[in-house]
């Protein structure tokens, strides 16, 4: 099979613009493919303009994607006729016409916010205590704070001062471990602020650097990767933020060159690739990829 097929690109285009999108093995069955080719079809869209979305184990192409795009505003509704058009086609007696209404303004327009409402309730309702926190310099309780790291659901006594990337995180000094980190507005079931708690940590207070995998911490790790077709794509597809960080080599390898404050976020990422990448640096990655192999050959 050829990378240049046409029909084949085609073929892929249409499900990745489908309502649904579509999976890796679905798109592995309809080229009669490896999963390697289908990145590289996935890659070649990418380097044409279109911006692949990946949700769960689904991919998608965006609408924000120049050639959808065009396609977009050739339909003349602005997004809030697009959510009034699909309210009232949800609302309807269902029907072959209202099912095909709402299936092309789903492929068209962002409707999932409609299904994450109670999520988008509750982190509206974190942000607006954590700036009441961060303008009034009040301690706050993260309840049932659910840390992706150590897999705890807990409590947190912090002092937030800042909010980053569009509100959905905020910097906060931890009191328990004297540690500034960063927690996730999602990840905090509710809020709730002390005008009788204080900062009492303000010198303390600084933005911690936080790594491409999510890691947050003072002490940096410069780290160097060259990556195959299979881990570039993997690295882009779940974690956004390193494709700054990446820079073709040819057309089958490319440099991946950042700054990490744990090994445990890449070594993750790493452990299971590692027909496909090679550790330029640092020494320290190495020694930890080296340990993790041990590990998990003595079990």
């Amino acid at each position: 099979m050829s990378l240049q097929s046409p029909a084949n690109l085609l073929r892929v285009i249409r499900r990745l613009t489908s309502p649904a999108g579509t999976t890796l093995d679905e798109l592995m069955r309809l080229l009669d493919s490896t999963r390697r080719t289908v990145f590289y079809y996935l890659q070649l869209l990418r380097d044409n303009g279109f911006t692949i979305l990946h949700r769960g184990d689904r991919y998608y192409i965006s609408t924000d994607s120049e050639f959808i795009s065009d396609l977009v505003n050739n339909v003349s509704f602005s997004e809030s006729e697009a959510v009034y058009l699909y309210r009232l086609a949800s609302g309807a007696e269902r029907s072959p016409l209202s099912e095909s209404v709402r299936a092309k303004l789903e492929r068209f327009y962002d409707i999932s916010i409609f299904a994450g409402q109670p999520l988008h309730d509750r982190m509206a309702h974190n942000v607006e205590r954590l700036c009441y926190a961060i303008e009034h310099k009040r301690a706050a309780l993260l309840l049932d704070y659910m840390s992706a790291h150590s897999r705890t659901v807990q409590n947190r006594l912090v002092e937030p001062y800042a909010l980053s990337n569009n509100d959905t995180d905020v910097e906060c000094y931890e009191i328990t471990s004297h540690r500034n980190k960063t927690f996730k507005v999602a990840r905090m079931r509710d809020v709730i602020i002390s005008d009788h708690l204080k900062w009492g940590h303000e010198a303390d207070h600084h933005h911690p650097y936080t790594d491409v995998f999510n890691f947050s911490g003072e002490i940096r790790h410069h780290v160097v990767l060259v990556l195959g077709v299979l881990s570039a794509n993997l690295l882009h597809e779940e974690y956004p933020r390193a494709a700054s960080c990446l820079h073709r080599v040819d057309d089958s390898h490319w440099r991946f060159e950042t700054d990490v404050t744990s090994y445990i976020g890449i070594g993750r990422f790493a452990m299971g690739l590692m027909g496909d990448i090679e550790v330029v640096a640092d020494d320290g990655l190495r020694d930890y990829l080296h340990q993790r192999a041990r590990e998990i050959l003595a079990k």
